[in-house]
């Protein structure tokens, strides 16, 4: 997979981007995916919410997902090179 650094708002707002960033650093279920390298997800139509899960960078298991934060770079977005 090959990823692409991009500006958060080529994407989202930054009310949105933080929301995700705190559910993917921040959240119980990150306790299921200890070995996850990376939170994969896509934001909807609207730019008001988003779907995601905790992913690997080297295969990622969510084959629709547009971006990915990785979670040794809390404060980067990445856009996924499909």
């Amino acid at each position: 997979m090959k990823y692409q650094p991009i500006k958060i708002k080529t994407a989202c707002g930054y009310s949105l981007f933080n929301k995700i960033k705190q559910h993917a650093f921040g959240s119980f279920y990150r306790l299921n995916a200890r070995s996850a390298d990376c939170y994969a997800f896509n934001i909807d139509a609207d730019g008001k919410d988003w779907i995601g899960g905790w992913d690997w960078t080297q295969k990622l298991v969510d084959i629709n997902a547009d971006f990915i934060i990785k979670l040794d770079a809390p404060c980067k977005l990445f856009k996924i090179i499909k």
